[in-house]
């Protein structure tokens, strides 16, 4: 959390995540000049939307990014460049299992329970894989996507629509369990409730 963060890890963070993606524009802004539909696509996460999707320094860093995205996009306009970013979820590639150092058998059997994992976390029942992401890059690349600029897309499967109970009729939410409160209270009295 915020009280554990220590300055070299901020600013390791930052640099790798966020600075790498301002220079990385500033630096290749002179090669895309003159070229039919120059655009960037930068990578954020779903962490920049909301709390609870990773570490902070992480997530400040990623919301950096969208911010960059749209600043960059006004200020590359003049020059016809795009900026779009896109927001993964939880994509299953080494990113969880080589920050733990973890290896052979076990970084397959990590792999698979990570799959599990995400495929039951949202609407869609599947873990995210690479290629979900490099599609959506490919599409804000292309010539389909020549009206679109300083936008964000999320590919999760979902994950950020809200709590499971917001798209799963099986899981309980929390009138479900206010109203099994009530009908366990109104047993005891012998008082019925109606639903509506």
């Amino acid at each position: 959390g915020i009280d554990e963060i220590e300055p070299d890890g901020w600013d390791r963070t930052m640099d790798l995540l966020l600075r790498s993606v301002a220079f990385g524009i500033r630096y290749a802004v002179p090669h895309m000049l003159g070229r039919t539909n120059p655009s960037f696509i930068n990578t954020s996460s779903v962490a920049a939307v909301g709390p609870g999707y990773s570490p902070t320094a992480y997530a400040v860093a990623k919301a950096g990014v969208l911010h960059l995205t749209k600043v960059a996009a006004t200020d590359l306009a003049r020059h016809r460049i795009r900026v779009n970013a896109v927001q993964p979820g939880f994509i299953n590639t080494n990113i969880f299992t080589a920050s733990l150092g973890l290896a052979g058998d076990t970084e397959r059997m990590a792999k698979a329970a990570i799959a599990q994992m995400s495929a039951a976390a949202q609407p869609v029942a599947r873990g995210g894989v690479p290629n979900d992401i490099a599609e959506t890059c490919a599409f804000l690349a292309s010539d389909a996507a020549s009206f679109i600029n300083g936008q964000s897309i999320i590919v999760d499967g979902g994950l950020t629509l809200g709590p499971r109970h917001s798209w799963d009729p099986d899981a309980p939410g929390l009138f479900d369990a206010l109203q099994a409160m009530a009908d366990q209270q109104n047993a005891g009295t012998g008082i019925g409730t109606a639903a509506g």
